[in-house]
């Protein structure tokens, strides 16, 4: 069926996000917005009779969902507001569950220009170049972008778009392959019930190119997948709104098109048992679901999702074909806005200034867990490219499995596997050649002198015949000839031997800096493969920053409570955690007497952060008195060294 009733549209948000609704949620009292005022999502029970008019009085059926056996929308007659739709239909003997429909809201080397000048950071982060040693994608793999659909004409991706061959050859305004869907020659707009997919937003475009921007064309940017099958499936308007029974629909679509996977780079905060059905039909159906994580609240904060869900990335540990994505930077740092959890988030992937494709054959940057989820979804494609007969659990296992420790760099944002991903790791063999590996190195630098950053690279196996690779260091935030000293060479494995080392000297200093990298890459094998081709050389400063804090000096004020706020700085971003603990004495003023409020407590320097504030209120009076003073004293520095450990705050009396 397709309803011509408006449906209030999902939001795409500007860093990403979306979300689903609650089986068990109470009735809706506030904040209609968050769902759809027309329509609610049923499920029937099994027993329920097959002719059943309506579930409560003015609530007709609109669609099914062939995904989930019994789960309708719902459409609601004129004048019926959803609360009291639920509280019948939930009355009704027949019906399972019920629930608002929710608005949801949108989070080999080849030729291409923008990856060869070093643009698309992200595929050599992520170890594409050892992956497309092994594959670089294939057409029968298909891969459903639910989004706000896609450009199948722009030039970077067109050619790996996928094309409904009954459709194309068929006759317009006819269902010619029975499916349920007119014209879905390349995919199918759920929002607007047409087979034109094409994009209205850019969002879906720019996750389609990240995925499979056609590779060694001379043109723009390359995917993960150089050949892949693209099927935009447009659940999000032009504002980047849509429903969860429109999502819903949409991954039914791909499914039942025998899509292998899909991406979703949406969510929200709020659980709908239909979604969880759909998803959870999907995986018996042995298709994967990739979702973003989630970037946090509207300021840009990020969220633990073990404490507080974002779906439909948080239905991961209830259903087992769902990998929920965080974002990370080139430095392998936590995006600032990316969600976490250390049940509830898989792994991490490049997500901070991702260039990709947008609608009308242009490209740009845009940043987000959105960003980050097309990067799995497309390895998951290139996976199931190399090695056809993997089943989803057995590649969701590998991508999971073979990621790049990152927790160390991130000690406060943990994840399920603590890693970023790893394409050329998750790649099943292509040979029976043994596969070259590069260690990443973490080395303190000193003072003075030079410390060697010993990089390992080792073979999966033994060979018979000699082993040779040639590795040369490149420069990432560190910088040849300042920070460390520029090595190159050719590795000789002789037969029988799986481990040889690369030491590269690091150059001492007394500067206070954050932390820098630098990299090994390996290229050229003889009688092997290369499965990690980069090396990560960490450089981590051991020269402390200082801490101090100023002095403030203000009027009173004759009533009420003046805050007087005063700066604590760093001396130098630092690449480690500074925490201090400070806490208000009385000089001249005094708690006692109400001149001010005590306070105490601990500020913590996020690494590069290098100013944090304390506010003290300072309580006004019309009294003649002489000036006064009190103070803020820091205590307890770790990470960093106390320069200046006593703030004064000077009360200037103004009767």
């Amino acid at each position: 069926m397709r309803p011509d009733r408006p449906r209030t549209p999902l939001r795409l948000d500007p860093l990403e996000g979306r979300s689903v609704p609650n089986a068990a949620a109470p009735i809706p009292q506030a904040d209609p917005g968050s769902y759809d005022p027309h329509s609610l999502l049923i499920r029937l029970k099994a027993d329920a009779p097959r002719v059943l008019a309506a579930v409560a009085p003015g609530a007709e059926f609109e669609r099914p969902f062939g995904l989930v056996n019994g789960l309708w929308s719902v459409r609601l007659a004129a004048g019926l507001d959803v609360p009291t739709a639920l509280v019948a239909a939930r009355a009704n003997p027949f019906v399972e569950y019920a629930e608002p429909n929710y608005i949801l809201h949108v989070e080999t080397t080849p030729n291409d220009p923008k990856y060869a000048d070093g643009t698309l950071w992200d595929m050599n982060k992520i170890a594409m170049p050892a992956a497309w040693d092994v594959s670089t994608g294939h057409p029968d793999v298909l891969v459903a972008v639910i989004d706000t659909g896609a450009d199948y004409n722009h030039p970077d991706l067109a050619a790996n778009i996928w094309t409904n061959a009954a459709e194309a050859a068929g006759t317009a305004g006819v269902d010619d392959d029975g499916n349920g869907f007119v014209d879905d020659i390349h995919g199918y707009d759920i929002v607007n019930h047409d087979g034109d997919p094409m994009d209205d937003h850019s969002h879906g475009t720019h996750v389609a190119g990240t995925i499979g921007a056609v590779g060694n064309n001379g043109v723009g940017v390359v995917g993960v997948n150089w050949s892949v099958r693209i099927m935009p499936v447009k659940t999000f308007n032009a504002s980047g709104n849509g429903t969860t029974a429109d999502t819903i629909a949409g991954l039914n679509y791909a499914v039942q098109m025998g899509a292998r996977v899909s991406n979703h780079s949406y969510g929200d905060n709020v659980f709908s048992q239909a979604h969880l059905d759909a998803i959870t039909a999907a995986g018996q159906a042995g298709h994967l679901v990739v979702a973003a994580a989630g970037n946090g609240n509207f300021f840009g904060f990020p969220i633990n999702n073990d404490s507080t869900p974002f779906y439909p990335a948080s239905y991961q540990p209830t259903v087992d074909n769902v990998i929920s994505v965080a974002a990370t930077d080139n430095t392998d740092h936590f995006a600032s806005f990316s969600n976490y959890g250390a049940t509830s988030v898989d792994l991490a992937a490049p997500g901070v200034n991702i260039y990709s494709t947008l609608p009308g054959g242009g490209y740009g940057l845009k940043s987000g867990t959105s960003m980050a989820a097309p990067h799995v979804t497309g390895a998951a494609a290139l996976v199931w490219a190399a090695d056809p007969s993997l089943t989803m659990s057995q590649v969701r296992d590998r991508i999971l499995a073979n990621t790049d420790p990152i927790g160390a760099l991130n000690p406060n944002r943990p994840t399920v596997t603590n890693g970023r991903l790893n394409v050329a790791r998750a790649m099943p063999s292509a040979t029976g050649l043994p596969r070259l590996s590069v260690s990443d190195v973490q080395v303190t630098e000193g003072d003075s002198g030079t410390a060697d950053a010993v990089f390992t690279i080792t073979l999966s196996a033994s060979s018979a015949d000699p082993v040779s690779v040639d590795y040369t260091t490149a420069d990432g935030s560190a910088v040849a000839g300042g920070d460390y000293t520029t090595t190159s060479g050719t590795l000789t494995f002789t037969p029988g031997e799986t481990s040889l080392t690369v030491a590269v000297p690091v150059v001492g200093d007394t500067a206070t800096e954050p932390g820098e990298t630098f990299f090994l890459n390996l290229s050229g094998p003889t009688n092997a493969t290369i499965l990690d081709g980069q090396g990560v050389g960490t450089i981590v400063d051991n020269d402390r920053p200082t801490i101090s804090i100023g002095d403030v000096s203000a009027t009173e004020g004759n009533n009420g409570n003046k805050s007087f706020t005063f700066t604590v700085q760093l001396s130098a971003p630092f690449s480690q955690t500074v925490t201090v603990r400070f806490a208000t004495a009385d000089g001249t003023a005094s708690v006692g007497n109400k001149d001010y409020t005590a306070r105490s407590g601990t500020l913590t320097f996020n690494p590069g952060q290098t100013s944090l504030t304390v506010a003290v209120q300072v309580r006004g009076d019309r009294r003649a008195e002489p000036d006064e003073t009190f103070f803020v004293n820091l205590s307890n520095g770790t990470n960093a060294t106390i320069a200046d450990g006593q703030g004064v705050g000077t009360i200037l009396n103004d009767d």
